[in-house]
C-alpha cells in the first residue's frame, strides 16, 4: 500500500492541543521549567536550603508560583508548536508513514501515471510470469528494475517516482 499526503497536510489524529493534554501536563511543564529556566531553578534552589526561616521560606513559594504561572502559557504554547512539528507531511516521510508528498493541484496527474505506470508493470511481470512460471513475483521486480537501470542509467529515484 502506498501512502501520499499533500504538502500542507497534518497527519495526526489529534488536534496538537490534544496531545499536549494528553502528553505534556502541567506537571510536565513544571519539570521542563525547573530544568530549563535559570530562574525558576534558582529559586527552586533556594527554596530547598535548610537554614531558610518561615517568612523568607513563604516569600520564595510566593515568587516561585508567581514565575510559574508567569512561563506556564509560553512553554505550553511551545508544547504546542513542538507537537505540531510530529504530524508534518516530511516528517511522516522521514518516518516511512508515507511514501511522498504531493502537490495537491498536481495529484491527480500524478496518481493517473502511477497507476498508469503500475497497471503497465503488471502486464509485464505476468508475460514474464507466463514465459516463465519458475521466477517469483521478487525476482520478476528485480529484473523489471536491472532492465530499467540498463535503459536509462543508474539514478535510483526515477524507478521510485514512476
Amino acid at each position: 500500500m502506498e501512502m501520499y499526503a499533500d504538502k500542507d497536510s497534518r497527519g495526526g489524529v489529534l488536534e496538537p492541543e490534544g496531545t499536549v493534554e494528553i502528553k505534556f501536563r502541567k506537571k510536565d511543564l513544571v519539570k521542563t521549567m525547573r530544568r530549563v529556566d535559570p530562574i525558576y531553578m534558582s529559586l527552586a534552589e533556594r527554596l530547598g536550603t535548610p537554614e531558610l526561616n518561615p517568612s523568607e521560606c513563604k516569600e520564595l513559594e510566593t515568587k516561585l508560583k508567581e514565575r510559574e504561572e508567569f512561563l506556564l502559557p509560553i512553554y505550553h504554547q511551545v508544547a504546542v508548536q513542538f507537537a505540531d512539528l510530529h504530524d508534518t507531511p516530511g516528517r511522516m516521510q522521514e518516518k516511512g508513514v508515507i511514501t511522498d508528498i504531493l502537490d495537491w493541484q498536481t495529484s491527480r496527474q500524478f496518481f493517473y501515471w502511477r497507476l498508469r505506470r503500475l497497471l503497465l508493470e503488471d502486464t509485464v511481470k505476468s508475460k514474464i510470469s507466463a514465459a516463465n512460471s519458475e521466477l517469483t513475483d521478487g525476482q520478476i521486480q528485480a529484473m523489471l528494475r536491472r532492465w530499467f537501470v540498463e535503459a536509462e542509467g543508474a539514478v535510483k529515484r526515477v524507478w521510485e517516482e514512476m
